[in-house]
């Protein structure tokens, strides 16, 4: 684009250090002194901020932590506290739940749950329930606990009926994913107003659904670690506006890439954008 190449252009610094986020996580800054300059195009420079997003969640949109299974015919729902859990971890607490429900249910003979564990080579989770001499009813109920499940993310993605009068190991049918996001979307709707188009739309939006999307940023750090974004193309990726835009408050927020909020508590996000002037 050699207009961009040609026209003046500056550096905005943009941190949410001292900015208090909003109910929906989003964060309002000001760059007002942009506000008399009359403004070609923008792009997002640089982007750093720390990958703080847990893989279990217990609160809002994004919730995802009950596992579901039925023992004897009645459901039961655990609900995992929110964090960032290894498979390890995860497994361990299921054990002790699932077998709080074994022993709490009064069925004779009492069943018991032999074996839940990760199998690495396969990547996938395993199961056993012994009946102790009965053909105690246990399944798990992956298909009623949905994608937002710990079902899913464990693989178990259909109600499967569990053998249990002779202890059958049970592989489940789908590997895990612990990983958490692969990355987020920048959103700006005075940055970048109706700018980009995501698929990932639910059932409201069939055809998929219009973003103010300034930038997707890979998350290619592990929980805790410091995500940097480089842009490549900065001319590419530049966001051009017929009409003068108000700099004077700008909204920010990150997402999934269904559209829901992702909330930084307390972290946050620094950001360069280049905006290139008449």
């Amino acid at each position: 684009m050699s207009s961009l190449l040609e026209a003046k252009n500056k550096i905005i610094s943009i941190s949410t250090d001292d900015v208090i986020p909003q109910a929906d996580g989003s964060y309002r800054v000001s760059i007002g002194k942009l506000s008399t300059q009359s403004v070609i195009a923008i792009s997002l420079r640089t982007l750093t901020m720390r990958n703080i997003f847990y893989n279990i969640i217990s609160l809002g949109p994004r919730k995802n932590n009950i596992f579901k299974f039925s023992l004897d015919g009645m459901q039961s729902i655990i609900e995992i506290p929110s964090g960032y859990y290894s498979i390890t971890e995860l497994l361990a607490y299921l054990k002790d739940e699932i077998s709080a429900v074994f022993l709490a249910s009064g069925i004779i003979p009492l069943p018991t749950l032999t074996e839940l564990k990760y199998v690495s080579i396969k990547n996938k989770v395993e199961i056993t329930v012994n009946g102790e001499g009965s053909a105690t009813e246990f399944s798990l109920d992956g298909e009623e606990a949905g994608i937002d499940s710990v079902n899913y993310l464990l693989g178990n993605w259909e109600n499967v009926d569990v053998q249990t009068l002779t202890p059958i190991p049970y592989l489940f049918e789908n590997q895990i994913n612990l990983a958490g996001l692969d990355g987020v979307y920048v959103v700006s709707n005075r940055l970048s107003s109706s700018n980009g188009y995501v698929s990932n739309s639910g059932n409201f939006y069939p055809n998929g659904r219009t973003t103010d999307l300034l930038a997707y940023v890979p998350l290619n750090v592990g929980f805790g670690g410091l995500v940097v974004y480089r842009n490549q193309d900065l001319d590419a990726s530049s966001i051009v506006s017929s009409l003068s835009v108000d700099y004077t408050s700008v909204k920010l927020s990150l997402e999934d890439s269904r559209g829901r909020p992702l909330y930084l508590d307390n972290s946050s996000v620094n950001m360069e954008l280049i905006a290139w002037l008449a």
